[in-house]
């Protein structure tokens, strides 16, 4: 099992993470970084994000939900 931590996104990692969202397939557009939620390893590597839509009546969706290949069925996505 891989050790991570989330935190929130910062500025810096908007590329990482649309290479990420990319990577996995899922559609690049709508991608807003101050929204994004990020599972670092300990030596600061991103192996995964998901995104926090907020809609016009006050409810949220997990979006761009992504996990690097080789670090999934480990529990990041379930922990985003």
């Amino acid at each position: 099992m891989v050790k991570f931590e989330l935190r929130p996104a910062i500025e810096a990692d908007a590329p990482a993470i649309r290479s990420l969202v990319r990577a996995v397939h899922i559609n690049p557009s709508g991608l807003h970084w101050k929204r994004f939620i990020l599972a670092v390893r300990p030596d600061g590597k991103m192996i995964g994000c998901g995104q926090v839509k907020p809609h016009h009546d006050g409810t949220r969706e997990l979006a761009s939900l992504a996990v690097w290949p080789e670090y999934q069925h480990q529990g990041v996505a379930r922990a985003i």
